[in-house]
C-alpha cells in the first residue's frame, strides 16, 4: 500500500468506532463506498482488534 492509499484509508476510516476487528473495518469501508483497492487492502489485514486507524495503516504498510 502506498502513501496516497494510506492517506485515503485514514480519511475513509475517520468515523469508525474503535477498537474494531477486521470484519467491522471492512463493513464500515463498504458502507462508506470505499475504492476497491482499499477494500482489498483491508481484506489482507490479520484478523484481530485494531485500537486506532494508525494501527490499521501501519499493519498494511508493514505487509505491503
Amino acid at each position: 500500500m502506498g502513501t496516497a492509499s494510506s492517506a485515503q484509508l485514514k480519511v475513509l476510516l475517520l468515523g469508525v468506532e474503535l477498537p474494531a476487528g477486521k470484519p467491522a473495518l471492512l463493513e464500515y469501508a463498504v458502507r462508506q463506498r470505499a475504492e476497491p483497492q482499499l477494500i482489498d487492502a483491508l481484506q489482507s489485514l490479520p484478523p484481530r482488534e485494531y485500537a486506532s486507524v494508525d494501527e490499521v495503516v501501519e499493519e498494511l504498510l508493514r505487509d505491503g
